[in-house]
């Protein structure tokens, strides 16, 4: 379980990074609104990842336990995160670009993929 950890820790911090090149984006006026979606999306993606990782520790925690059983892993409340972020920027198009949400909303399955694919080769 600490390998599971530490790697999901390492996962939501490269994840959290890739603020720093939305906001570089942001710096550029004609990008503004594409930057300000990209970040939003990275926000509330490292938000369902951070969710997910706190769902499973307590899945696991419980296994052994038969008075404190945890149903589901917050697929409902993850949903409503992104669909609440891609609401407001189909709303509010001329604050954050619906691309930018989608593109950003992504960035920790992509990273997960990254980690995955690179502890095969290990």
């Amino acid at each position: 379980m600490p390998q599971f950890e530490s790697m999901t820790r390492r996962i939501l911090a490269l994840s959290l990074s890739f603020l720093i090149p939305a906001f570089l984006l942001w710096l550029v006026p004609a990008y503004r609104v594409l930057a300000q979606g990209l970040a939003l999306g990275i926000v509330i993606s490292v938000i369902n990842g951070w969710v997910l990782y706190r769902k499973t520790l307590k899945i696991v925690e419980s296994a052994g336990k038969r008075e404190a059983r945890v149903y589901g892993t917050g697929m409902l409340q993850r949903i409503l995160l992104a669909g609440s972020a891609v609401y407001f920027a189909v709303q509010k198009t001329e604050w954050v670009s619906v691309y930018g949400v989608l593109a950003g909303l992504f960035v920790v399955q992509i990273v997960n993929l990254f980690f995955a694919f690179r502890s095969m080769r290990e």
